[in-house]
């Protein structure tokens, strides 16, 4: 999903902005050069794929099996706010603010 989001708003925005450039083309000869332009730009990702991946690869990722999420609990919005005011029970002279706002990692390196 992380990658799949921003990729398709990028594709939409793509058209968008190609269609408007094509509606704008005035000459015939202009319009179908923009629209292989616009064709190419839309499937940039997949030629570089296509060359930059081994067979292999390209074989192991068609065999893949789709990763089910539905064996997932899903928290209820009672047990998600519980733990929003868990996460958030401090005071300022709790620890857990100060460990917060300085990981222990940091400690370790300047200790």
């Amino acid at each position: 999903i992380t990658v799949l989001l921003p990729k398709l708003y990028i594709w939409i925005l793509t058209i968008e902005a190609g269609t408007l450039f094509l509606m704008e083309t005035a000459g015939i000869e202009d319009m179908v050069t923009n629209t292989v332009s616009l064709s190419f730009i839309l499937n940039l990702d997949e030629l570089i794929h296509d060359s930059m991946v081994f067979d292999a690869s390209r074989d192991m990722l068609e065999r893949m099996q789709p990763f089910m999420l539905s064996s997932v609990k899903t928290p209820s919005e009672v047990d998600l706010a519980r733990q929003h005011e868990k996460d958030h029970s401090w005071t300022f002279w709790s620890p857990s603010l100060y460990q917060g706002m300085m990981p222990r990692r940091a400690f370790l390196i300047i200790g």
